[in-house]
Protein backbone atom coordinates (compact mmCIF):
# COMPACT_ATOMS: atom_id res chain seq x y z
CA UNK A 1 0.00 0.00 0.00
CA UNK A 2 2.91 2.28 0.85
CA UNK A 3 4.31 1.92 -2.51
CA UNK A 4 1.15 2.76 -4.63
CA UNK A 5 0.63 5.88 -1.92
CA UNK A 6 2.72 8.33 -3.96
CA UNK A 7 1.44 6.89 -7.08
CA UNK A 8 -2.28 7.55 -6.18
CA UNK A 9 -0.98 10.92 -4.80
CA UNK A 10 0.15 12.25 -7.85
CA UNK A 11 -3.06 10.66 -9.96
CA UNK A 12 -5.25 13.12 -7.46
CA UNK A 13 -3.02 15.47 -7.93
CA UNK A 14 -2.93 15.38 -11.97
CA UNK A 15 -6.65 15.22 -11.93
CA UNK A 16 -7.05 18.00 -9.26
CA UNK A 17 -4.77 20.13 -11.37
CA UNK A 18 -6.75 19.67 -14.67
CA UNK A 19 -9.98 20.17 -12.92
CA UNK A 20 -8.40 23.65 -11.70
CA UNK A 21 -7.77 24.33 -15.30
CA UNK A 22 -10.98 23.37 -16.62
CA UNK A 23 -12.56 25.38 -14.44
CA UNK A 24 -10.53 28.55 -14.78
CA UNK A 25 -10.81 27.88 -18.62
CA UNK A 26 -14.88 27.67 -18.06
CA UNK A 27 -15.05 31.05 -16.25
CA UNK A 28 -12.01 33.04 -18.03
CA UNK A 29 -12.57 32.09 -22.21
CA UNK A 30 -15.37 33.77 -24.00
CA UNK A 31 -18.38 31.98 -25.03
CA UNK A 32 -17.44 30.89 -28.47
CA UNK A 33 -19.35 32.58 -31.67
CA UNK A 34 -17.02 31.39 -34.19
CA UNK A 35 -16.48 28.10 -35.48
CA UNK A 36 -12.69 28.12 -36.07
CA UNK A 37 -12.36 29.45 -32.28
CA UNK A 38 -14.31 26.45 -31.13
CA UNK A 39 -12.75 23.84 -33.11
CA UNK A 40 -9.08 25.39 -32.27
CA UNK A 41 -10.10 26.55 -28.74
CA UNK A 42 -8.68 29.93 -29.61
CA UNK A 43 -10.26 33.01 -27.40
CA UNK A 44 -13.03 35.25 -28.75
CA UNK A 45 -11.26 38.30 -26.71
CA UNK A 46 -8.41 37.43 -29.61
CA UNK A 47 -10.00 36.74 -32.63
CA UNK A 48 -13.64 38.13 -31.89
CA UNK A 49 -15.12 40.61 -34.07
CA UNK A 50 -15.81 44.03 -32.79
CA UNK A 51 -17.18 45.84 -35.46
CA UNK A 52 -20.94 45.49 -36.00
CA UNK A 53 -22.20 42.86 -38.98
CA UNK A 54 -25.39 43.34 -41.00
CA UNK A 55 -28.00 40.86 -40.61
CA UNK A 56 -31.73 40.46 -41.76
CA UNK A 57 -33.91 39.58 -38.99
CA UNK A 58 -36.16 37.54 -39.98
CA UNK A 59 -34.20 36.21 -43.60
CA UNK A 60 -35.66 37.27 -46.82
CA UNK A 61 -34.89 34.04 -48.40
CA UNK A 62 -36.37 30.16 -47.77
CA UNK A 63 -34.33 27.45 -46.15
CA UNK A 64 -34.47 24.09 -46.23
CA UNK A 65 -37.95 24.29 -47.87
CA UNK A 66 -38.84 24.08 -51.79
CA UNK A 67 -42.48 23.29 -51.45
CA UNK A 68 -43.47 26.38 -53.69
CA UNK A 69 -42.56 28.60 -56.67
CA UNK A 70 -39.10 30.06 -56.64
CA UNK A 71 -37.33 32.52 -58.97
CA UNK A 72 -34.11 31.27 -57.74
CA UNK A 73 -33.02 27.91 -56.27
CA UNK A 74 -29.70 27.49 -54.36
CA UNK A 75 -28.50 24.24 -54.07
CA UNK A 76 -25.70 25.41 -51.48
CA UNK A 77 -23.19 24.07 -48.38
CA UNK A 78 -23.28 26.43 -45.18
CA UNK A 79 -21.25 29.42 -47.07
CA UNK A 80 -25.45 29.77 -48.76
CA UNK A 81 -27.64 28.46 -45.25
CA UNK A 82 -27.48 27.93 -42.08
CA UNK A 83 -27.89 24.32 -40.42
CA UNK A 84 -28.56 23.21 -37.25
CA UNK A 85 -25.71 23.52 -34.33
CA UNK A 86 -24.00 26.25 -36.77
CA UNK A 87 -23.02 29.08 -35.45
CA UNK A 88 -23.18 31.73 -38.48
CA UNK A 89 -26.63 33.87 -37.81
CA UNK A 90 -29.40 32.64 -40.43
CA UNK A 91 -29.91 36.55 -41.53
CA UNK A 92 -26.84 36.83 -43.00
CA UNK A 93 -26.18 34.90 -45.82
CA UNK A 94 -25.75 36.35 -49.31
CA UNK A 95 -28.89 35.22 -50.47
CA UNK A 96 -30.74 37.38 -48.24
CA UNK A 97 -28.76 40.22 -49.69
CA UNK A 98 -29.55 39.19 -53.30
CA UNK A 99 -33.04 38.61 -52.26
CA UNK A 100 -32.98 42.48 -50.74
CA UNK A 101 -31.17 43.37 -53.94
CA UNK A 102 -34.02 42.20 -56.16
CA UNK A 103 -37.24 41.37 -54.67
CA UNK A 104 -36.65 37.36 -55.76
CA UNK A 105 -38.48 34.48 -54.07
CA UNK A 106 -35.29 32.37 -53.23
CA UNK A 107 -35.13 29.09 -51.91
CA UNK A 108 -32.12 26.87 -50.71
CA UNK A 109 -31.27 23.25 -50.00
CA UNK A 110 -28.26 21.87 -48.46
CA UNK A 111 -26.05 19.91 -51.14
CA UNK A 112 -25.18 17.30 -48.33
CA UNK A 113 -28.91 16.50 -48.11
CA UNK A 114 -29.55 16.61 -51.82
CA UNK A 115 -27.88 15.31 -54.73
CA UNK A 116 -28.86 17.53 -58.50
CA UNK A 117 -30.75 14.42 -59.71
CA UNK A 118 -32.77 14.20 -56.15
CA UNK A 119 -33.39 18.09 -56.94
CA UNK A 120 -33.93 17.72 -60.34
CA UNK A 121 -36.94 14.97 -59.80
CA UNK A 122 -38.68 16.69 -56.93
CA UNK A 123 -42.70 17.95 -57.74
CA UNK A 124 -42.22 21.51 -57.21
CA UNK A 125 -38.90 21.62 -59.41
CA UNK A 126 -41.22 19.96 -62.37
CA UNK A 127 -43.92 21.95 -61.90
CA UNK A 128 -42.64 24.70 -62.04
CA UNK A 129 -39.27 25.31 -62.69
CA UNK A 130 -36.76 27.88 -60.95
CA UNK A 131 -35.87 30.48 -63.83
CA UNK A 132 -31.87 30.20 -62.31
CA UNK A 133 -30.88 27.54 -60.60
CA UNK A 134 -27.69 27.91 -58.71
CA UNK A 135 -24.95 24.95 -57.51
CA UNK A 136 -22.60 26.92 -54.66
CA UNK A 137 -19.83 24.74 -53.35
CA UNK A 138 -16.78 25.87 -51.10
CA UNK A 139 -13.69 25.86 -52.57
CA UNK A 140 -12.41 23.05 -50.31
CA UNK A 141 -15.21 20.72 -51.69
CA UNK A 142 -13.68 20.04 -55.19
CA UNK A 143 -11.84 17.53 -53.05
CA UNK A 144 -14.99 15.74 -52.34
CA UNK A 145 -17.29 16.82 -55.07
CA UNK A 146 -18.51 13.59 -56.42
CA UNK A 147 -21.80 12.32 -54.66
CA UNK A 148 -22.88 15.74 -55.91
CA UNK A 149 -22.83 15.31 -59.63
CA UNK A 150 -22.00 11.56 -59.59
CA UNK A 151 -24.38 11.40 -62.62
CA UNK A 152 -22.49 13.88 -64.94
CA UNK A 153 -18.79 12.28 -64.02
CA UNK A 154 -17.17 10.98 -67.28
CA UNK A 155 -20.02 12.10 -69.72
CA UNK A 156 -17.87 13.41 -73.00
CA UNK A 157 -16.91 16.32 -74.59
CA UNK A 158 -16.57 19.26 -71.84
CA UNK A 159 -18.43 21.69 -74.42
CA UNK A 160 -21.27 24.05 -73.01
CA UNK A 161 -24.55 23.40 -75.43
CA UNK A 162 -26.77 26.51 -76.41
CA UNK A 163 -28.84 26.99 -74.11
CA UNK A 164 -32.87 27.75 -74.33
CA UNK A 165 -32.88 29.63 -70.96
CA UNK A 166 -31.31 32.42 -72.55
CA UNK A 167 -34.54 32.79 -74.61
CA UNK A 168 -36.61 33.65 -72.35
CA UNK A 169 -37.58 36.78 -70.47
CA UNK A 170 -35.15 38.38 -68.55
CA UNK A 171 -36.32 38.30 -64.74
CA UNK A 172 -37.05 41.73 -63.55
CA UNK A 173 -35.11 42.90 -60.24
CA UNK A 174 -36.87 45.19 -57.82
CA UNK A 175 -35.72 46.08 -54.69
CA UNK A 176 -37.32 45.16 -51.32
CA UNK A 177 -38.22 48.03 -48.90
CA UNK A 178 -36.53 46.16 -46.27
CA UNK A 179 -32.47 47.01 -44.77
CA UNK A 180 -30.08 45.00 -42.30
CA UNK A 181 -30.10 45.72 -39.29
CA UNK A 182 -26.26 46.22 -36.95
CA UNK A 183 -25.66 43.74 -34.36
CA UNK A 184 -22.26 43.11 -31.97
CA UNK A 185 -20.80 40.13 -30.97
CA UNK A 186 -21.87 39.06 -27.81
CA UNK A 187 -19.61 40.37 -25.41
CA UNK A 188 -17.71 38.09 -22.27
CA UNK A 189 -19.66 39.88 -19.65
CA UNK A 190 -22.82 38.79 -21.08
CA UNK A 191 -21.82 35.44 -19.99
CA UNK A 192 -22.23 33.91 -16.24
CA UNK A 193 -20.98 30.88 -14.58
CA UNK A 194 -18.46 27.96 -15.00
CA UNK A 195 -18.99 26.63 -18.23
CA UNK A 196 -16.82 23.32 -17.98
CA UNK A 197 -17.75 22.03 -21.28
CA UNK A 198 -15.72 25.21 -22.78
CA UNK A 199 -13.35 24.98 -20.05
CA UNK A 200 -12.92 21.15 -21.33
CA UNK A 201 -12.64 21.98 -25.17
CA UNK A 202 -10.43 24.85 -24.68
CA UNK A 203 -7.72 22.71 -22.22
CA UNK A 204 -7.92 19.99 -24.83
CA UNK A 205 -7.11 22.41 -28.17
CA UNK A 206 -4.38 24.40 -26.17
CA UNK A 207 -2.99 20.83 -25.19
CA UNK A 208 -2.96 19.50 -28.72
CA UNK A 209 -1.56 22.97 -30.18
CA UNK A 210 1.26 22.00 -28.35
CA UNK A 211 1.85 18.39 -28.36
CA UNK A 212 0.60 17.72 -32.01
CA UNK A 213 -0.80 20.71 -34.15
CA UNK A 214 -1.26 18.30 -36.94
CA UNK A 215 -4.10 17.30 -35.54
CA UNK A 216 -5.60 20.34 -35.07
CA UNK A 217 -8.16 21.23 -37.37
CA UNK A 218 -7.72 24.89 -37.15
CA UNK A 219 -4.37 26.11 -38.59
CA UNK A 220 -2.99 29.87 -37.88
CA UNK A 221 -0.86 31.85 -40.50
CA UNK A 222 0.81 35.47 -39.97
CA UNK A 223 -0.09 37.96 -42.51
CA UNK A 224 2.08 40.65 -43.92
CA UNK A 225 0.08 43.54 -42.54
CA UNK A 226 -2.78 44.19 -39.89
CA UNK A 227 -6.07 45.85 -40.22
CA UNK A 228 -7.67 43.51 -42.44
CA UNK A 229 -9.84 42.27 -39.55
CA UNK A 230 -11.18 44.04 -36.30
CA UNK A 231 -10.29 41.42 -33.79
CA UNK A 232 -7.66 42.09 -31.52
CA UNK A 233 -4.98 39.80 -33.42
CA UNK A 234 -5.53 41.45 -36.68
CA UNK A 235 -2.15 39.97 -37.89
CA UNK A 236 -3.10 36.38 -37.35
CA UNK A 237 -5.48 34.01 -40.04
CA UNK A 238 -7.26 31.22 -38.79
CA UNK A 239 -8.57 28.91 -41.37
CA UNK A 240 -9.95 25.10 -41.70
CA UNK A 241 -7.56 22.45 -42.11
CA UNK A 242 -9.46 21.26 -45.07
CA UNK A 243 -8.46 24.67 -46.70
CA UNK A 244 -4.97 23.02 -47.33
CA UNK A 245 -6.54 19.44 -48.49
CA UNK A 246 -6.82 20.54 -52.04
CA UNK A 247 -3.27 20.86 -52.63
CA UNK A 248 -1.65 18.51 -54.94
CA UNK A 249 -5.00 18.15 -56.12
CA UNK A 250 -4.26 17.07 -59.54
CA UNK A 251 -5.16 19.38 -62.42
CA UNK A 252 -6.59 16.61 -64.18
CA UNK A 253 -8.91 15.74 -61.80
CA UNK A 254 -10.47 19.15 -61.70
CA UNK A 255 -10.58 19.48 -65.30
CA UNK A 256 -12.46 16.22 -64.99
CA UNK A 257 -14.88 18.00 -62.48
CA UNK A 258 -14.94 20.94 -64.90
CA UNK A 259 -16.69 18.25 -67.60
CA UNK A 260 -19.08 16.62 -65.23
CA UNK A 261 -20.41 20.40 -64.04
CA UNK A 262 -20.76 21.22 -67.49
CA UNK A 263 -22.70 18.55 -68.85
CA UNK A 264 -24.65 19.13 -65.94
CA UNK A 265 -25.50 22.83 -67.19
CA UNK A 266 -26.72 21.43 -70.19
CA UNK A 267 -28.68 18.36 -68.65
CA UNK A 268 -30.48 21.19 -66.66
CA UNK A 269 -30.46 24.14 -69.41
CA UNK A 270 -31.68 22.09 -72.12
CA UNK A 271 -35.54 22.48 -71.03
CA UNK A 272 -35.01 25.55 -72.04
CA UNK A 273 -36.58 27.14 -68.78
CA UNK A 274 -33.89 27.42 -66.26
CA UNK A 275 -30.56 28.59 -66.32
CA UNK A 276 -28.03 27.34 -64.22
CA UNK A 277 -24.93 29.02 -62.24
CA UNK A 278 -22.11 27.22 -60.91
CA UNK A 279 -21.00 29.47 -57.77
CA UNK A 280 -17.60 28.40 -56.31
CA UNK A 281 -17.03 30.22 -52.99
CA UNK A 282 -13.36 30.53 -52.24
CA UNK A 283 -11.84 29.34 -49.10
CA UNK A 284 -10.77 31.86 -46.36
CA UNK A 285 -6.85 30.52 -47.26
CA UNK A 286 -7.52 31.44 -51.08
CA UNK A 287 -9.07 34.74 -50.28
CA UNK A 288 -6.55 36.29 -48.07
CA UNK A 289 -3.36 34.15 -50.20
CA UNK A 290 -1.33 37.51 -51.23
CA UNK A 291 -1.81 38.63 -47.79
CA UNK A 292 0.25 35.38 -46.28
CA UNK A 293 3.84 36.31 -44.92
CA UNK A 294 4.65 33.10 -45.34
CA UNK A 295 2.26 31.11 -47.84
CA UNK A 296 2.03 27.60 -48.18
CA UNK A 297 3.42 25.88 -51.30
CA UNK A 298 2.08 24.47 -54.69
CA UNK A 299 -1.58 25.94 -53.75
CA UNK A 300 -3.76 25.25 -56.64
CA UNK A 301 -5.29 27.80 -58.68
CA UNK A 302 -8.54 25.86 -58.74
CA UNK A 303 -10.72 28.74 -59.67
CA UNK A 304 -8.37 28.67 -63.24
CA UNK A 305 -8.86 25.67 -63.96
CA UNK A 306 -12.67 25.53 -63.28
CA UNK A 307 -12.74 28.28 -65.77
CA UNK A 308 -10.87 27.46 -68.36
CA UNK A 309 -12.88 27.17 -71.92
CA UNK A 310 -15.69 29.53 -70.59
CA UNK A 311 -17.92 26.37 -69.81
CA UNK A 312 -18.72 26.92 -66.60
CA UNK A 313 -19.02 30.63 -66.81
CA UNK A 314 -17.87 31.07 -63.27
CA UNK A 315 -17.92 34.04 -61.21
CA UNK A 316 -14.08 34.65 -60.48
CA UNK A 317 -14.93 35.69 -56.42
CA UNK A 318 -11.18 34.11 -55.91
CA UNK A 319 -10.49 37.61 -57.69
CA UNK A 320 -13.13 39.81 -55.96
CA UNK A 321 -12.13 38.89 -52.22
CA UNK A 322 -8.32 39.02 -53.25
CA UNK A 323 -8.51 42.83 -54.64
CA UNK A 324 -11.22 44.10 -51.58
CA UNK A 325 -8.49 42.71 -49.07
CA UNK A 326 -5.88 44.11 -51.59
CA UNK A 327 -7.92 47.32 -50.75
CA UNK A 328 -8.25 46.93 -46.95
CA UNK A 329 -11.26 45.47 -46.65
CA UNK A 330 -12.35 44.76 -43.25
CA UNK A 331 -13.79 41.70 -42.11
CA UNK A 332 -14.04 39.87 -45.55
CA UNK A 333 -14.48 36.79 -43.96
CA UNK A 334 -14.86 37.09 -40.21
CA UNK A 335 -11.52 36.39 -37.86
CA UNK A 336 -12.85 33.98 -35.45
CA UNK A 337 -14.99 32.08 -38.65
CA UNK A 338 -14.44 30.56 -41.59
CA UNK A 339 -17.45 31.97 -43.32
CA UNK A 340 -17.72 35.43 -44.71
CA UNK A 341 -18.92 38.56 -43.01
CA UNK A 342 -20.96 40.87 -44.18
CA UNK A 343 -18.89 42.78 -46.86
CA UNK A 344 -18.31 39.56 -47.77
CA UNK A 345 -21.92 38.38 -48.28
CA UNK A 346 -22.50 41.70 -50.13
CA UNK A 347 -19.54 40.78 -52.59
CA UNK A 348 -21.09 37.13 -53.09
CA UNK A 349 -24.33 38.45 -53.98
CA UNK A 350 -23.03 41.37 -56.23
CA UNK A 351 -20.99 39.10 -58.41
CA UNK A 352 -24.49 36.58 -58.58
CA UNK A 353 -25.88 39.45 -59.86
CA UNK A 354 -23.73 41.17 -62.09
CA UNK A 355 -23.06 37.44 -63.97
CA UNK A 356 -26.67 36.97 -64.27
CA UNK A 357 -26.73 40.48 -66.24
CA UNK A 358 -23.62 39.76 -68.00
CA UNK A 359 -25.47 36.63 -69.41
CA UNK A 360 -29.19 38.70 -70.02
CA UNK A 361 -30.72 36.38 -67.60
CA UNK A 362 -31.84 39.41 -65.44
CA UNK A 363 -32.65 43.04 -66.22
CA UNK A 364 -29.84 45.17 -64.96
CA UNK A 365 -31.37 48.01 -62.49
CA UNK A 366 -28.48 49.06 -60.32
CA UNK A 367 -25.81 47.95 -58.16
CA UNK A 368 -24.11 47.08 -54.61
CA UNK A 369 -22.59 49.82 -54.19
CA UNK A 370 -25.01 51.98 -51.81
CA UNK A 371 -25.62 48.70 -50.06
CA UNK A 372 -21.79 48.93 -49.34
CA UNK A 373 -21.89 52.62 -48.38
CA UNK A 374 -24.44 52.04 -46.26
CA UNK A 375 -23.08 48.74 -44.29
CA UNK A 376 -20.09 50.98 -43.40
CA UNK A 377 -22.45 53.81 -42.56
CA UNK A 378 -24.41 51.46 -40.40
CA UNK A 379 -21.45 50.13 -38.33
CA UNK A 380 -20.19 53.30 -37.66
CA UNK A 381 -23.39 54.47 -36.60
CA UNK A 382 -23.77 51.54 -34.21
CA UNK A 383 -20.35 51.99 -32.50
CA UNK A 384 -20.88 55.34 -31.93
CA UNK A 385 -24.57 53.99 -30.26
CA UNK A 386 -22.53 51.93 -28.40
CA UNK A 387 -22.08 48.80 -30.32
CA UNK A 388 -25.57 47.50 -32.17
CA UNK A 389 -28.05 45.45 -31.47
CA UNK A 390 -26.75 42.57 -28.95
CA UNK A 391 -26.59 39.57 -30.74
CA UNK A 392 -28.90 37.30 -30.13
Amino acid sequence: MRRLLPKLLALIAVFVVFAIAIAWYGVKVPPYVGDLTRLGGYSEHDYGWTEPQLRFDPPLYRAHVFDEPADVLIIGDSMSLHRRGEQTDPGTYWPNFLAARTGWRIAALHRNEWTMDQVLALPQYRRTPPRILILQFAERAVVALERTIATYAGSGDCILAPSGALAAPALDAEPLAVAPEAYARLQPSERGGIDFSRGANHLRQTVERMIAPGLSSVRSFELGRGGLFSSRRDRRLLVYRDDLLKIGMSEQRLNAQRCALTALRNAVQAAGSTHMMILVVPDKLTAYYAELSDPPMDYPDVFGVLSAGGTLELPRLDHAFARAADAGGIDLFMPNDSHPGATGQMLIADAVYRTLVDHGIVAPNGDFAAARHQHRADRQHAVEDGGGAERQ
